[in-house]
């Protein structure tokens, strides 16, 4: 086992809440049915604060809504100043502004005992932000803001890129180069604003006016929304369940089934209809359907509980030596005709609990005038691609196989082998091979051989040498070869029950190193394809690297591990949890476009990614490529984050 430690940084800082652009949602009247809500908003607990800034030429900061051109760098939550100072308007008898505490980036004031915010006879500006979710679908009604400030406050909405409003002096008593004395403090301004579905934030900016003669100097900022909205009320899910009559393979028609009428029973248990059973019949008219042999429940509540069987009558028997027209193969289901239709039939008659979501149910019968055939084609891939001749120096795979069809050798069980390499079966491709035409409702499995000293083929990396093509496992399909090579590897041999249509199946070997063993684990360079991200706990808009690695050609077995991540500001410390929140792919590994989630801390990814390709086969050990993403949970402080990591490779 090798492994390599590291450090990696996480680039620039998380992109802050109050960058989203502003989008309105105009007032309107709550629809019949809707639900509605209120949602008040008080300076206090949930308030942040960026710090302050001091500037003695009385020149703003050149992005007032930008964190990070504050003392803290990043929002942490403001703190409740000493006390009310008259004439600062008093929340205990101010309605408008009942349940609000003047907040402030430090308990005392500036120039004050124990206070380091600057100088009393100097500008100041302090930012806030007060971050509020509205559910999906919202639809304001009313949105009203009350709010005062020492000495001014302008009021931005989603980042702005104006103010909504600003305290009785104006924006230009924030921003501008002089004060009017004005005393917002000992008033409240008032607002209408317009808040959208989902994530908002208010942002304050206040600006406390240098006093000359001043030893201190109070600033402060408090405030209270109200929101009120609307969502529509949400319906009752409902399910169905889709009941579709299929013979000898193909979805029935009047002509296939000879326009009989097959028997089947039901039960079911919902809230909306009740519990119950009763039958119906799957026949050329349909029910509940236009479809023939289709028919469809009522819709049920989610939750719902349903089951149905094929009634065995003068129609259906469980064989065709009972004498009856069809026999009854089995049942399939998914949650789409496409996944009942590549199930493999079971006698085990349906039964759902607790359904969510539509189901579909494919009843699979056989015509006992009519028997068909079925038939499970192979194919050989080699390091990743079709085999060849020359890719395989010709040699012919051994493949060991047992069938039990009722057409062949008397319906006895049999056991043989074919050969990957010279078209067996009369296989359209050289490295193909076809099985004889089975009877529906065969059974059929194969397995490569790797024992015996005639054989190339070795199950195992350490057993690999020169010439030889170790085995990585197997990828099947009831659709294609092209279904099957996007399929799962899958370690065990296949082995399939009462076949009701074609099976296609690939065998994956590689070729054995020329000198097992070659290259070392080692981190050739890491790509920071985003090092910004937005703190919504999505993927799409979090960090994301390319690492860029070489590993043994005998340990194709990729794991990696990260620790939690580190701010690295000392003024607003914070982490972010790797469980949930990390998860790694490589298009070299078998299941080229799916994902492994890390679950924790300081631990190996599981499953392994299995490296099947090679970026650059001249050069010793496997080239691979592994993407690295990181979702920022909602609520993360800004600021620069750094982990470590571990890379291991196991045979």
């Amino acid at each position: 086992m090798k492994k390599i430690l590291q450090k990696i940084g996480a680039g620039a800082a998380i992109v802050p809440l109050l960058a989203l652009a502003i989008v309105s949602i105009a007032p309107a009247r709550a629809a019949e049915g809707d639900v509605c809500s209120t949602i008040t908003l008080v300076s206090g607990a949930s308030t942040q604060t960026a710090g302050w800034t001091e500037i003695n030429t009385g020149a703003p900061p050149v992005a007032p809504l930008n964190p990070s051109l504050y003392s803290g760098a990043s929002f942490s939550a403001a703190v409740a100043t000493e006390t009310v100072i008259p004439p600062w308007v008093d929340p205990s008898v101010e309605a408008n502004l009942s349940g609000a505490t003047w907040m402030s980036s430090g308990a005392s004031w500036p120039g004050g005992s124990g206070n380091t915010e600057g100088s009393p006879t100097n500008d100041q500006w302090r930012l806030f932000q007060h971050g509020f979710d509205l559910p999906a679908g919202a639809t304001v009604s009313s949105a009203q803001l009350w709010f005062s400030a020492d000495n001014a406050a302008s009021v931005y909405l989603n980042g702005g890129p104006d103010p909504i409003a600003s305290t009785q002096s104006g924006a230009a008593e924030v921003y501008g180069t002089s004060t009017s004395g004005f005393a917002n403090f000992s008033v409240v301004s008032n607002t209408s604003f317009s808040p959208m579905a989902g994530s908002n934030a208010l942002s304050f900016v206040v600006r406390n006016w240098a006093d000359a003669s001043a030893t201190t100097n109070p600033t402060g900022l408090i405030y209270k929304a109200v929101v009120d909205y609307c969502v529509p009320a949400v319906e009752d899910t409902v399910v169905k369940v889709t009941i579709v009559k299929y013979v000898n393979g193909e979805m029935a028609t009047a002509a296939s089934a000879a326009s009989a009428s097959f028997a089947m029973s039901a039960t079911w248990d919902a809230e909306n209809i009740g519990s119950g059973s009763g039958s119906f019949s799957l026949s050329p008219a349909g029910y509940n359907s236009p479809d023939p042999y289709h028919a469809v429940t009522a819709d049920m509540s989610a939750g719902a509980d349903y089951s149905t069987n094929e009634v065995m009558d003068s129609t259906t028997d469980a064989t065709c030596e009972a004498g009856r027209p069809f026999a009854l193969l089995g049942y399939t289901s998914g949650n789409t005709l496409a996944e009942a239709e590549a199930g493999t039939p079971s006698l085990t008659a349906p039964s759902f609990t607790g359904l969510e979501d539509d189901k579909y149910v494919i009843v699979w019968n056989r015509d006992c005038a009519t028997p068909y055939t079925i038939k499970v084609r192979v194919l050989k891939h080699l390091n990743g691609l079709e085999a060849t001749a020359s890719s395989s120096n010709s040699y012919l795979f051994p493949i060991s196989a047992t069938w039990q069809a009722a057409n062949l050798n008397g319906g006895a069980e049999t056991t043989g082998s074919f050969s990957l390499g010279n078209n067996f079966g009369g296989a359209s491709a050289l490295y193909g091979a076809d099985s004889a035409a089975m009877e529906a409702g065969a059974s059929y499995s194969l397995s490569e051989v790797t024992t015996g000293t005639s054989t190339q083929v070795v199950a195992t990396s350490t057993d690999c040498a020169p010439g030889k093509y170790l085995l990585q496992g197997y990828r099947t399909s009831s659709l294609s070869f092209a279904d099957a090579a996007a399929a799962s590897l899958q370690q065990t041999a296949p082995a399939f029950t009462n076949l009701q249509s074609d099976r296609w199946v690939i065998v994956d070997n590689a070729s054995c190193p020329a000198e097992p063993g070659q290259g070392s684990l080692e981190v050739t360079g890491v790509d920071v394809l985003d090092g910004n991200g937005i703190a919504n706990g999505t993927y799409e808009d979090g960090w994301k690297y390319v690492f860029h690695i070489t590993i043994p050609d005998d340990e194709q077995n990729v794991a990696m591990k990260f620790s939690d991540w580190s701010n690295n500001s000392t003024s607003s410390p914070g982490s972010i949890a790797v469980a949930n929140n990390m998860r790694i792919s490589s298009a070299q590994a078998d299941n080229s476009g799916a994902t492994v989630t890390l679950s924790a801390a300081d631990t190996y990814s599981s499953p392994d990614l299995h490296i099947t390709g090679d970026m650059s086969t001249s050069t010793p050990g496997r080239q691979v490529d592994v993407t690295v993403e990181v979702k920022i949970p909602s609520g993360t402080a800004n600021g620069s984050y750094t982990t470590s990591y571990g890379l291991r490779s196991l045979p």
